[in-house]
């Protein structure tokens, strides 16, 4: 270090303390004076409280003013049980008081002793307005207790719990702390009165079920063993029911409790029950009984008889009546009497006994009877089994009626001996042979000669030109055990109605192969042969053809269709129709000949109708294909544009294009489909017949390509003129006339060099208009970039 700079330094160091004494240590003693004397002011004057004091307290409240003092600490001191302690005292009575205040030089100064008072603290308990269900207390208990005491026990008291209104109150109270600690003596309670309504309880009676075997007596409700009760709740009530419902004969019925008083054992009645009524069920089951029919007998007497003899194992209550059996047929019977059981009241109480029965039986003897058969003569019929009547000889029939079937000793024409075969005896349409012993003597019989008439079976034949013989034949009169048997004639061949008779040489009736021709009275009579026309079918056919072409009809006839060996069918013309389909073919005229003889009268024809089929005519038809480049005028199909593409039409008819109504405008492609919209055929007549062609259809199409517009932007060569370089000028070649296009040119140039002027966009439009159609998808484009220069800048 030089020396100058260690002279400098020293100077400003000498400056520096110079400074220091003559301005700053002046203030310095003056302000530790005047902090000495706060210090002694505040040593004599603190710790002397100058707000403090307790009133008189209820129990739980707390002191809220604490001492204070200038620029020293203070607290209560209480004088409890005789010693001085900080804490506050919390239960109810008179207490002292100082205050200890100690300053801030640690020295402790007290205050005379001063009295205050913790008075009982006040509240009141209640219950709040509540509806409760009868026998539960209510739960809702309100108090203005402080939140940290807490009624931990309690007991309600009602004014009359018989009603439903009434009111209570809550009575031995017991009030704990925080900690637990019984502090109910240090409150004076007040327990308002509190409305209360009572919610009926369900009380359910039930009647218990009852049960006997019928007896005549009623089944009833008899005390209070006959029902259980649920839900009393005082235990003192006396109840008192009133029950309806009886059951005296067999089967179930319902008793239940009409009324209902409950009272205490002072005879107050409660009114806090909602009663349930559960019916019981009084069941009387059947008796049983044992019921014996008795043994009887008699002999048949043509008449109805009863019996009704019985006897019961044990008396009852009832009396009984029986149905009589009734017996009218001889014989051995088992039966049973039914008893009906009838109480007192003419009640038929039957189903209230179960019966058991044993069963009795009755013995009709048969009665006796003689009769004799009466002599017969009856008419030959082939039978050797008849009816006859009798002549009553002894005993008695009881007015019965007797029918007898008798078996003779002969079958034909003669006289012989008849004896019985069997016989029915019956009384009110009821048979009664079995109640009978029937004696029956024989007697004579005479059979005599049978009338019979007989005749040729009238007949109808279609004309043969043959005559006719027949074996058939009607009669009247013939026993059906013989067979008749003759030969009829008839030589008419005309159409027409002739006699048919009887060869009588050939009559013969026979039975088991033995003539029995003598036992009849033959009368003959003739029969009638009807000609007829004879029925012929003529068959007609015809073969499928196609539209233009001719068919080709046949017919067949012969003597599977009826006709005669000798005869010839000839047609002389068909009637038949030609529509595109199945046509039918029917004769319009025709002769049938025997040589030169004309027979159509001998026949009755029916003509078979034919068909034949005319198939529709292949023809196959296409539209050609037409294409352009889009010009913006409309590509259309014309008629010239249809064209047979295989087939043929018929010669005489003529075909007809109509064109269809769609176009093609922009680029693309429309398929234009053909139909039988767009051909109509017509034949000479003038008539349609597109219908009697099949077609078939072969579409075209109208093809619009893309038109070619060439666009050239426009080329400049500039000197460098720190600008950005470009060129909005394009020629554009090829546009359809009227369109508008718009050319978005991107190309720029910011430095020396050379850039291509690019196209961003381009867009056509039908018109410059606003609504203008865009046909920009019409064009493809042929784009040739100009140039954009920028030359070096001379200096």
């Amino acid at each position: 270090m030089r020396y100058e700079e260690f002279y400098n330094e020293q100077v400003i160091k000498y400056k520096k303390r110079r400074a220091f004494l003559t301005k700053k240590l002046p203030f310095i003693l003056i302000g530790l004076v005047i902090l000495l004397s706060a210090i002694l002011v505040l040593f004599f004057t603190s710790g002397t409280p100058y707000e403090y004091g307790i009133s008189d307290l209820k129990f739980g409240d707390t002191i809220q003013n604490t001492p204070k003092s200038f620029l020293a600490s203070a607290r209560y001191e209480f004088l409890v049980d005789g010693k001085y302690q900080e804490e506050q005292p919390t239960k109810p009575g008179s207490y002292s008081y100082r205050i200890a205040s100690t300053n801030i030089f640690g020295v402790t100064k007290y205050s005379s002793d001063y009295e205050f008072v913790i008075e009982k603290g006040k509240a009141t308990i209640s219950i709040e307005d509540t509806t409760v269900d009868y026998g539960f207390e209510p739960k809702k208990i309100t108090s203005n207790l402080p939140y940290d005491k807490k009624i931990s026990s309690y007991t309600i008291e009602y004014e009359d719990k018989h009603q439903l209104n009434t009111k209570a109150w809550v009575s031995d109270v017991t009030i704990i702390d925080s900690l637990g600690v019984d502090i109910t003596d240090y409150y004076d309670l007040e327990f308002p009165k509190t409305e209360i309504t009572f919610v009926k309880v369900p009380l359910v009676i039930t009647l218990k079920d009852k049960e006997k075997v019928y007896d005549g007596t009623p089944l009833e409700y008899e005390g209070e063993e006959d029902y259980t009760i649920r839900g009393l709740i005082n235990g003192d009530e006396e109840v008192h029911l009133e029950v309806e419902g009886s059951q005296t004969l067999v089967g179930e019925s319902e008793y239940k409790v009409t009324n209902v008083s409950i009272k205490d054992k002072d005879g107050n009645a409660y009114e806090t029950y909602d009663y349930v009524f559960e019916s019981g069920l009084l069941t009387v089951t059947e008796k049983t009984i044992e019921f014996e029919t008795k043994d009887c007998a008699t002999t048949y007497n043509g008449e109805v008889q009863e019996f009704d003899e019985y006897q019961l194992s044990e008396d009852i209550p009832d009396s009984v009546t029986v149905d009589p059996i009734e017996v009218n047929l001889a014989g051995k019977y088992s039966y049973e009497l039914t008893p009906k059981f009838i109480n007192s009241d003419g009640v038929d109480v039957s189903y209230c006994y179960i019966v058991e029965y044993t069963y009795g039986f009755i013995a009709v003897n048969k009665a006796k009877a003689k009769v004799t058969l009466d002599d017969m003569e009856v008419e030959y019929s082939g039978n050797t089994i008849f009816d006859d009547t009798y002549t009553l000889d002894s005993g008695n029939l009881f007015d019965s009626e007797l029918k007898i079937k008798v078996d003779s000793s002969i079958r034909e024409v003669g006289v012989g001996k008849i004896t019985y075969k069997s016989y029915t005896l019956t009384k009110d349409g009821i048979d009664v042979s079995d109640s009978f012993d029937l004696e029956i003597e024989s007697g004579n019989i005479e059979i005599v000669k049978k009338d019979l008439t007989i005749k040729p079976k009238s007949t109808i034949k279609e004309y043969d030109g043959l005559t006719f013989e027949t074996n058939k034949y009607e009669q009247e009169g013939l026993v059906s055990s013989d067979t008749l048997a003759f030969t009829s004639t008839c030589s008419a061949t005309e159409i027409g109605i002739s006699e048919i008779v009887i060869d009588s040489s050939t009559i013969s009736i026979m039975h088991n192969g033995e003539d029995v021709s003598y036992c009849y009275n033959i009368t003959e009579d003739f029969g009638l042969l009807t000609i007829t026309k004879r029925k012929l079918k003529i068959k007609v056919f015809g073969t499928d053809i196609t539209y233009g072409d001719t068919p080709v009809f046949s017919y067949a006839c012969g003597k599977n269709d009826g006709l005669l060996e000798n005869d010839t069918v000839y047609i002389g013309s068909y009637n038949y129709t030609m529509n595109i389909g199945i046509n039918e073919i029917d004769i319009q005229d025709f002769s049938i000949l025997d040589g030169s003889n004309l027979h159509n009268d001998l026949y009755d024809v029916t003509i078979v109708k034919g068909t034949f089929t005319i198939f529709k005519k292949s023809l196959k038809v296409s539209l050609s294909s037409k294409s352009k480049i889009y010009d913006g005028n409309e590509l259309e199909v014309n008629d010239s544009d249809y064209y047979i593409s295989s087939g043929e039409l018929l010669s005489t008819d003529s075909i007809t294009f109509i064109p269809s109504n769609i176009t093609a405008l922009d680029v693309g492609t429309r398929i234009v489909p053909v139909t039988v919209d767009n051909v109509f055929i017509k034949n000479e007549n003038d008539e349609e017949v597109t219908s009697y062609y099949n077609i078939e259809f072969s579409s075209g199409s109208l093809t619009i390509t893309p038109r070619v517009v060439n666009i050239t932007t426009g080329s400049i060569t500039k000197s460098y003129d720190f600008g950005v370089l470009t060129c909005d000028e394009a020629s554009v070649s090829g546009l359809v006339s009227g369109q508008v296009i718009e050319i978005e040119i991107t190309g720029e140039l910011f430095y020396v060099g050379s850039a291509s002027n690019t196209i961003g966009k381009i867009r056509v439009y039908s018109s410059s208009f606003e609504n203008a159609v865009d046909l920009t998808e019409n064009y493809t484009f042929n784009i040739h970039e100009g140039t954009l220069t920028y030359t070096e800048r001379s200096a």
